[in-house]
């Protein structure tokens, strides 16, 4: 998944407290220039890359969008390079980290449907002024304000619709039943990010840790694909499945 123009943005992470920052890992098969943008709050970081090297651009944990707002955010961050380059984003805190692919603006889509484990974070970017975003989950779920005021409550079947720009973000963290299977509708292409602030995996173990990944829309989906194991898992690895269609 090479490119020359990226969107992403990070979410919340069980120990955002620390000042440890998100990274952007870029490497490229070529000598090339780029930026790392953040329009919405004035940032612009210039990089270069050659080949064989991996470039790094720390975001400060205070610029990713934060969970369960219900605000629209400024915080989708723009990679852009002369050459084609290969983007990866890191959100690591103190016992607490996860990566993920960022894909190219090019294959992002409008219709998406959310992975996740156990309740699960979604967040979106749009690539566009005037987007509309509509998230119907599968099933009832529910997200308290981040100020403990209350509760955004949304039912299976019923759609939650939201207007960004350029560059904004959004973010909803559940705190009851699973974001999984949530449909995701846009009118025009939106970067979405799926995982969890933090999960324990098995669901009965003490420790959580951080979750993230790009979602691919549903046209990148298919019908083969390649595990390879952990190692040193004692009883394997878990694998989730999610169906586009029925039968």
């Amino acid at each position: 998944h090479e490119g020359s123009d990226f969107w992403l943005t990070f979410g919340d992470n069980s120990n955002d407290y620390t000042d440890t920052p998100r990274k952007i890992f870029i490497s490229s098969r070529f000598v090339t220039e780029g930026l790392v943008e953040i329009p919405g709050e004035g940032i612009q970081i210039p990089f270069s890359v050659v080949p064989g090297e991996v470039t790094t651009v720390d975001i400060d944990r205070t610029l990713r969008t934060y969970g369960n707002t219900l605000l629209v955010q400024s915080k989708g961050i723009h990679v852009t390079t002369e050459h084609n380059v290969v983007v990866y984003g890191l959100s690591r805190q103190a016992d607490s980290t996860d990566g993920f692919l960022v894909l190219p603006t090019e294959v992002l889509g409008q219709n998406y449907s959310v992975m996740a484990y156990d309740k699960g974070q979604i967040n979106l970017v749009a690539t566009e002024d005037d987007t509309v975003v509509k998230l119907t989950p599968a099933v009832d779920v529910s997200f308290n304000y981040r100020d403990s005021s209350g509760r955004l409550w949304l039912t299976a079947g019923e759609t939650h619709e939201m207007n960004l720009n350029q560059g904004e973000s959004y973010s909803l963290d559940s705190t009851e039943n699973s974001v999984i299977a949530m449909e995701i509708e846009s009118n025009y292409p939106i970067a979405v990010f799926s995982g969890s602030e933090c999960t324990n995996v098995p669901t009965a173990m003490l420790a959580c840790d951080h979750l993230t990944e790009q979602m691919p829309s549903y046209e990148h989906w298919g019908l083969e694909y390649a595990l390879v194991p952990f190692a040193m898992r004692a009883n394997g690895d878990t694998v989730r499945i999610l169906a586009s269609v029925d039968n």
